[in-house]
């Protein structure tokens, strides 16, 4: 029997699944200070999850789990507000976490969409 070459082709989304169930899977028993938000923007809820020294947000790790690079995570005695850059050159994120919780999209140096956002725990 000849000797088959299996090439293993492994699609960009099976990646963001495994990286993100890996980060979840560590940082589980560790103790991480994550913060966990529920974002509504007009056509449905989802969950952001930030942990403080993490490269990414994740967004919506039980379905269909993406991922916003975070450029900043700038930790001020007044605000605390996480710069991040959306998947395909998409807008970019600004998660704000002090004094007001919400989620900012911005495109071209202006706010495209604002989110409110609440503490899931």
């Amino acid at each position: 029997m000849a000797a088959m070459d299996l090439e293993m082709k492994i699609t960009p989304q099976f990646q963001q699944l495994a990286f993100s169930s890996l980060f979840l899977l560590l940082t589980a028993g560790y103790g991480y200070a994550d913060t966990q938000l529920i974002c509504e923007n007009p056509r449905r809820e989802y969950l952001v999850i930030y942990s403080p020294g993490f490269a990414a947000l994740i967004l919506n790790p039980d379905s269909d789990a993406t991922e916003y690079q975070v450029l900043v995570d700038d930790n001020a005695d007044a605000s605390h507000v996480i710069t991040a850059s959306t998947p395909n050159a998409g807008p970019t994120v600004r998660l704000h976490l002090r004094p007001y919780v919400k989620m900012e999209f911005w495109s071209e140096g202006q706010v495209v969409q604002t989110d409110g956002c609440y503490t899931s725990r």
